[in-house]
């Protein structure tokens, strides 16, 4: 394995100079410049001053009619000439090459001509304002703007304003000067947006502002990007000459690309996986990804074998390889996300640890899912941030697994339901990999974040409901069962962690389209073996998914020579159907219509509700009772049987999931209602004998209710 270099993600690309028949064609000159008709009265434009400040003095012509005339008369509408001290800011270097104005007299050439004297220009001269977050305070930039050249004119600067030269003549436009500093493009992994770094003069002040390339088109770019100072002064076709000056300093400035994300991606023809430290699997120096998550490692020190033996120890680190071993699969899934996507078959469910407080369940998902920024302290996401925050990270952890922390039970209802909502949330956007649409106040579609990675939730409890449920695998921490000499261990050895994912990644890198071939070929029929599980379905691609996980770790084991050390395939699948029967009983427990059947049945064991029967000639002359029965079926009228539901299991201190038809829904879905004719769950029944009106009951057949509840013991 070669050492990845640790360097940011960027590609730098010189832009070459435009060739003049892709110059955008200007509007015609209009003004001849003659005698006193050439003297242009300027106008304010984007000021705010008032007062004196406000007014700008006409400038004149720097040319061979105006010899005699000073550079000092030329309009200068704002202050200039701050201190340097007042300012604290370090100056910058500031190049400008500007073409010999031969016409300009001796004594008022522009001072941004080359020479040697002014070919740099120093911090003593230039104050800075408007430094952007993306700048450091303490770099100096060096930039040589491009001046626009056309056969009968010229765009520059001139002592830092923009400038024209016509028939000799050098006529200013505006009280500043602009440069296009760098194009930055910043890549998110599925669009790209495009921000320019500006540079602007006026007088001997600088301005630096990042603003997006949209901004050209508004009006108030100028305002923008000068703190409103910036005036154009006026004259015929002097803001269109303006926009042709920008608009060749865009294209005329260097290129610089930007990976805002972390994750698969191709690069050069290459598979490689970015994060804040590089591109692995790519040799290239200057890429990275986002720089808020970065993979630490030592490869220098450690090796793979050192690496992968470390990393194994996580097994251990709780008294049920059944658990950890679910763990330590999913957690190099969530870094396999792209190839099982692009196979077609992308993981769709969530890992849920639920638990205590105090069982260290958060501990334990921080140590198997944090691969980034491991040595610190912190957890991704909480159950206190809103759908919009949590949609973003799950938009942003790509090709990871990202750690929401912490359903616990609150004193208020209202925020009990909110992190319910939420976690429900959560488990439909990764199971259903789609997230939420939303409008803007004029009707049109926000950006949407879908999910690009795997999450872990941990909490105190989970929440119930089939459909939800079958979006997670969930599993139960004990505090007895954690191995903390070796958890404290492992903590203080995140580092051969994070290696083992680099080595990993390398290796996936590597074989990266051969990996997604076999994963076309062998998912289909490893799903295929699972069907006999008596499991949900989405539980069978669950542990597909980790099955498939499994032999892509044996394959890399081997090829570092360690295979003596790993599971067999038939280890690794015994211990994770364990894990998918153990979630699927919890989930068949805490079915609706299952609870339904329990509260029903231990109520009548415990004599709570009468049950009689309707072979008994006397029934009609008896109090009307709850229940009633025949050889064949339980009868139950709704409101009763859903009133023994709720309460059975509120005084069991656990909520009752659904409504009154919801329980008619889940008692269908298990086969132990008889319906109507019309296929109407409750039927039409003439209890007690004799009566006239014939209410609806539930006819729960008895054998079938049996059935369902010993398979549940």
């Amino acid at each position: 394995m070669t050492k990845t270099d640790e360097n940011f993600a960027i590609i730098r690309t010189p832009s070459e100079n435009q060739d003049k028949q892709n110059v955008i064609n200007p509007i015609t000159f209009l003004n001849n410049h003659q005698g006193t008709e050439g003297l242009i009265k300027p106008i304010t434009f984007l000021n705010n001053h008032q007062g004196t400040e406000g007014l700008i003095k006409p400038i004149s012509f720097v040319g061979k009619n105006q010899e005699n005339r000073s550079s000092n008369n030329l309009a200068n509408p704002l202050q200039e000439g701050i201190a340097d001290k007042q300012r604290k800011i370090r100056p910058i270097t500031i190049e400008m090459n500007v073409p010999n104005l031969s016409t300009v007299p001796k004594e008022e050439k522009p001072t941004s001509e080359i020479t040697p004297a002014s070919k740099e220009r120093t911090a003593s001269s230039h104050h800075v304002t408007g430094i952007v977050k993306s700048f450091d305070n303490n770099e100096t930039f060096s930039f040589k703007y491009q001046p626009l050249i056309e056969e009968n004119y010229k765009l520059f600067i001139h002592q830092n304003k923009l400038a024209i030269e016509f028939n000799h003549e050098v006529q200013h436009l505006s009280n500043f000067a602009i440069e296009i500093l760098e194009e930055l493009v910043k890549n998110n992994g599925v669009s790209e947006e495009r921000e320019l770094l500006v540079r602007v003069t006026i007088g001997n002040e600088v301005i630096l502002k990042q603003v997006a390339l949209g901004d050209l088109s508004s009006p108030l770019f100028l305002k923008k990007v000068s703190d409103q100072r910036a005036c154009l002064y006026k004259g015929p076709g002097f803001s269109k000459y303006v926009e042709l000056f920008i608009s060749h300093q865009i294209r005329c400035a260097p290129k610089r690309r930007e990976y805002a994300f972390v994750g698969w991606t191709k690069i050069d023809n290459q598979n490689c996986y970015l994060h804040g430290g590089g591109a692995i699997g790519l040799n290239r120096a200057d890429i990275f990804g986002d720089q808020s998550k970065r993979i630490e490692q030592d490869i220098s020190s450690i090796n793979p074998h050192e690496a992968l033996a470390k990393t194994m120890e996580l097994l251990n680190v709780y008294n049920d390889l059944s658990i950890t071993s679910t763990l330590f699969l999913y957690r190099h899934l969530g870094v396999l996300k792209s190839l099982f996507l692009e196979a077609g078959f992308a993981p769709s469910f969530v890992l849920w640890l639920n638990g205590t407080t105090g069982s260290a369940k958060t501990t334990l998902s921080k140590l198997f899912f944090n691969i980034f920024n491991s040595s610190k302290e912190y957890i991704p996401s909480t159950f206190k941030d809103t759908k919009a925050a949590i949609e973003k990270k799950c938009f942003d952890h790509k090709d990871s697994v990202l750690l929401i922390d912490d359903l616990h039970p609150t004193t208020s209802r209202a925020d009990q339901k909110k992190m319910e909502e939420l976690a429900n949330h959560i488990a439909r956007l990764y199971g259903d990999s789609i997230t939420k649409s939303r409008m803007t106040s004029q009707m049109e579609q926000q950006k949407e974040f879908p999910p690009r990675g795997l999450a872990v939730l941990t909490g105190e409890y989970t929440v119930a409901g089939d459909s939800t449920m079958a979006r997670y695998i969930g599993t139960e921490i004990h505090k007895a069962n954690v191995n903390f000499d070796l958890l404290t261990d492992l903590q203080r050895n995140t580092l051969y962690l994070s290696t083992h994912t680099c080595y990993f990644l390398h290796y996936v890198a590597s074989n990266y389209d051969t990996i997604v071939t076999n994963l076309r070929r062998v998912f289909p029929s490893i799903r295929t073996e699972l069907r006999n599980l008596h499991v949900h379905n989405r539980h069978i691609d669950a542990a597909a998914c980790l099955v498939i996980t499994s032999q892509i770790l044996e394959s890399y084991v081997h090829s570092i020579g360690k295979a003596n050390h790993f599971f067999s395939p038939a280890q690794w699948k015994e211990l994770i159907l364990k894990t998918i029967e153990l979630h699927s009983k919890k989930m068949y427990d805490e079915n609706p219509g299952v609870m339904y059947l329990k509260a029903i049945n231990m109520s009548l064991h415990t004599g709570k509700y009468k049950l009689l029967d309707l072979k008994n000639k006397h029934l009609a002359s008896q109090d009307k009772p709850s229940l009633y029965c025949d050889d064949q079926y339980y009868y139950v009228h709704p409101e009763i049987g859903h009133h023994i539901a709720v309460h059975f299991w509120k005084d069991q201190g656990i909520s009752y999931p659904v409504t009154k038809n919801g329980s008619f829904a889940h008692l269908d879905a298990l086969g132990v209602l008889k319906k109507d004719a019309d296929g109407k769950r409750a039927v039409k029944c003439s209890i007690p004998m004799g009566t006239v009106d014939r209410p609806r009951y539930l006819m729960i057949e008895r054998k079938a209710m049996e059935k369902v509840l010993m398979s549940n013991d």
